[in-house]
């Protein structure tokens, strides 16, 4: 077969194999082959709004789909079926949920079933004191461990600012190092470094506020453990120090 034969046969291949949408009939697509036109058939997909995810206040929940499908849902943990509820506006989820929906098209055509996850937590303030400090002091290395059900916020795996405040004897005179934060979730721990912005330092009592979340009631000061080591005026290491710790809601 010539050069030019060759072109034009490989021309025909692939007009003959062209993939086009079908006008006007959203959800379906038109595939022209050698054996004539074949309709193949997509079903809808739903989006939900806001995402499942962990959160400090109730949610009003809003299901997307493609145009003219049917939603059904359930928030008891069980699997939908077109017996199911139909969804007709914004859901209301205020504890933790499993919320499990799918779309039918006029045509029949069904997606899977999509599972969003809903969690809340309820904020508070943790305030720490430094307890048998007799000095003033310039640092003070923090390792605080969270009891069963109690984290602190991350974004992005890290701690955001303002999550972790100098307070009561170190407020104004104090600052917590940035780089000194880390969390590690699975173990429930969190330690950072605060040093003082003052020469004069900071002594003895309240020093730090850390903004805490719990899924469920308050757990007791005594469930949190802390281990202090502070650093003098002139940098020399001292005693590790005795915490106590107080619940603000």
């Amino acid at each position: 077969m010539t050069a030019k034969r060759l072109s034009y046969a490989a021309l025909v291949l692939l007009v003959g194999l062209s993939v086009l949408p079908l006008a006007g009939c959203g959800g379906q697509t038109t595939i022209a082959g050698g054996n004539g036109v074949q309709t193949v058939a997509q079903a809808p997909t739903t989006t939900a709004i806001p995402a499942g995810s962990q959160f400090t206040s109730a949610q009003s929940v809003v299901l997307q789909t493609s145009a003219g499908a049917t939603i059904y849902y359930t928030t008891d943990g069980s699997t939908p079926s077109t017996s199911s509820p139909r969804y007709s506006g914004a859901i209301a989820i205020a504890s933790a949920t499993d919320l499990k929906f799918f779309a039918v098209d006029g045509k029949g055509n069904q997606e899977g079933v999509k599972t969003e996850h809903y969690s809340f937590v309820t904020p508070f303030s943790l305030r720490l004191s430094a307890v048998g400090v007799s000095q003033a002091l310039s640092g003070l290395k923090v390792t605080l461990t969270l009891p069963a059900g109690v984290s602190v916020a991350t974004s992005a795996g890290a701690v955001p600012a303002g999550v972790i405040a100098a307070s009561g004897v170190a407020l104004g005179s104090a600052a917590v190092l940035p780089d000194s934060v880390s969390y590690d979730a699975n173990a429930g721990q969190l330690s950072f470094i605060l040093y003082s912005t003052l020469p004069a330092g900071f002594g003895a009592g309240e020093f730090a506020s850390v903004t805490c979340r719990v899924s469920g009631a308050l757990p007791a000061p005594g469930g949190f453990s802390a281990i202090l080591e502070p650093v003098d005026l002139s940098g020399n290491a001292l005693a590790p120090a005795g915490a106590s710790f107080q619940l603000l809601p």
